[in-house]
């Protein structure tokens, strides 16, 4: 009896302990659409945003990290103004 209460109580702490990890670092490669890697760029789109990086100037770990913060950011942005004040169709092939 004593070591089921053991497992529980681990279990319990461990499943407290992973819902409040921040789980966005799992998830960044979710807001990634594309990755590309040609003639010295990274080319990564996301729903929003096309970034041509330069493979010398970043490392691929903050490539993502830079479309994620772009991501997150034009979303937030979209949300904060609200559907009527958009006048940009960001479905147009000309991406930010």
């Amino acid at each position: 009896m004593k070591s089921s209460k053991k497992l529980f109580v681990v279990l319990f702490i461990l499943f407290v302990a992973l819902s409040v990890i921040d789980i966005s670092m799992v998830s960044a490669e979710s807001l990634i659409i594309n990755y590309n890697s040609t003639n010295g760029k990274r080319i990564i789109i996301t729903e929003h945003a096309e970034l041509h990086i330069d493979k010398n100037y970043i490392d691929k770990e903050h490539s993502y990290l830079i479309a994620k913060k772009i991501e997150k950011g034009i979303r937030n942005l979209k949300n904060y103004l609200g559907a009527k004040y958009i006048k940009y169709n960001f479905e147009e092939p000309g991406k930010i």
